[in-house]
């Protein structure tokens, strides 16, 4: 298959095509820059012959995923979420206001809350007549396979030392990675607009005093045997999923909250040591507590 020119596609959006335009110039029959994603798309459709009814709930292997630091409390342990539902909803915003600290405990209530263990049953594995333990989550996974690595560069939370860590919920543990403030210069490089290097065509914003950046990366060879395909497309509904939970609590907490889906992946993916291909950060949450009075 011939590989499409982008350049007419690239050079008409600089000019903020309307609608109209831009499907006016798709139906002139031109070679479209999509094509890729539309061939992934009719070709990772749910089939019967592809489906395997037999799913393997693996134990979530840590070995030289960094050193145990913390037990994240059990939600017996925390406060309730006192901001309604309905509030939290409403009241939701993408926000870059970041100014002080995060207390450890808003930590544990954003990381219980949001993508936490919330009901843990035993599995009987079809053929094999093993009983697996199932965790379930807050929010949904095709297969309750859950593919989504929770990593963090944890800057200003009070009493946990600033560095890079990964939180597990299968065993409700933190994992310290790496301890250091300079990990902050490798972050914002990760971002075009807070890259000291950017491309002047991007604006400036600064994240420096969030209290936490999490990264939300996919292990994408974790839900192949079973959905082929189609778990690509899996993967990426639950990171939205896991992200929309992450932005409510965060807002029930007081917290600031901005997502970002445009960064330099390999910068993310060199900072926690994945390769890109098997597993890759998706989405990026700096997180943090707006100063008192703004």
């Amino acid at each position: 298959m011939k590989e499409p020119s982008v350049t007419r596609w690239l050079t008409p959006a600089l000019k903020n095509l309307s609608p109209e335009e831009r499907a006016e110039l798709k139906a002139q029959g031109g070679e479209n820059p999509f094509y890729l994603a539309e061939l992934y798309h009719q070709n990772s459709k749910l089939r019967p012959d592809l489906f395997n009814l037999h799913t393997v709930y693996s134990k979530p292997d840590f070995r030289g995923e960094g050193r145990q630091y913390q037990q994240v409390p059990e939600f017996s342990d925390l406060p309730p979420l006192e901001v309604p539902l309905g509030t939290a909803l409403r009241t939701r915003r993408s926000s870059w206001e970041f100014g002080e600290a995060m207390s450890q405990e808003q930590l544990w209530m954003l990381l219980k809350y949001a993508v936490g263990t919330t009901k843990t049953t035993l599995d009987d594995q079809d053929d094999t007549q093993v009983m697996s333990r199932v965790r379930f989550r807050s929010y949904p996974s095709g297969g309750a396979l859950y593919p989504i690595q929770f990593y963090m560069y944890l800057n200003r939370v009070e009493g946990v030392p600033a560095g890079l860590y990964r939180y597990c919920p299968y065993h409700n543990h933190l994992f310290q990675i790496a301890e250091g403030e300079h990990f902050l210069d490798s972050v914002n490089r990760v971002v075009p607009a807070t890259d000291p290097d950017k491309n002047p065509l991007w604006s400036r914003e600064d994240f420096s005093q969030a209290a936490a950046f999490l990264f939300l990366a996919a292990d994408f060879r974790h839900q192949a045997d079973k959905y082929r395909l189609l778990g690509y497309r899996l993967t990426m509904f639950e990171t939205g999923h896991a992200a929309q939970n992450l932005c409510l609590v965060s807002t029930a907490l007081g917290l600031s909250v901005v997502t970002l889906g445009g960064f330099y992946e390999d910068r993310a993916n060199e900072l926690f040591g994945l390769d890109g291909v098997d597993r890759s950060v998706i989405y990026i949450l700096p997180i943090g507590k707006k100063s008192e009075g703004s």
